[in-house]
């Protein structure tokens, strides 16, 4: 499911474009996955968690589900520098949460293909989003999540689960709504 926040404006507008052009293509080619917006760093008591808005309009933090085939959201850096007149850029990382047992990816179901799900999924954000500017790639719990106070030792990268994030430079309108 595709998880759209209604009524965005700044950055959450052009994640929304992301995720109205990543989700199709993405559940075509890998099938079912639950795509969220931008997380939010809430404080609870264990400290900042990631947590993104739902269908049912609430915020729940994320975490890895053995039943589902992936999770895909957006982590904001805390820095947007103001490049002209209202036009920002931001670090954004989109991250992808992914149990690879899920999907048929090679002709050897005992074969581990995160490399597969890596370039499949760069090449689909390089080809359709131009506003993002892909700067790099980030493996594990402890670099996809840094600054974030989750077990970043719990299911890092255990054969079936696997987590990565394309990371990259936003530009987005203040201003804009959507």
């Amino acid at each position: 499911m595709n998880h759209l926040k209604p009524n965005c404006t700044g950055i959450d507008c052009p994640i929304k474009t992301l995720q109205q052009t990543l989700y199709p293509i993405i559940t075509a080619k890998w099938g079912e996955v639950e795509m969220y917006g931008r997380a939010t760093r809430n404080t609870s008591k264990a400290g900042n968690l990631p947590e993104v808005y739902d269908s049912k309009r609430r915020y729940m933090e994320v975490l890895l589900d053995s039943k589902k085939l992936g999770q895909v959201f957006f982590l904001e850096g805390s820095r947007h520098d103001n490049i002209d007149e209202g036009m920002f850029s931001a670090p954004l990382k989109i991250v992808f949460f992914l149990n690879l047992d899920k999907f048929e990816q090679s002709a050897h179901k005992d074969e581990r293909r995160d490399d597969l799900a890596q370039k499949q999924a760069y090449q689909w954000i390089d080809d359709y989003f131009f506003d993002f500017d892909i700067n790099g790639l980030e493996k594990t719990m402890g670099e996809v999540f840094a600054g974030y106070n989750i077990d970043k030792s719990l299911y890092d990268d255990m054969h079936p689960f696997h987590v990565f994030a394309i990371t990259g430079s936003l530009m987005y309108e203040l201003k804009n709504n959507c």
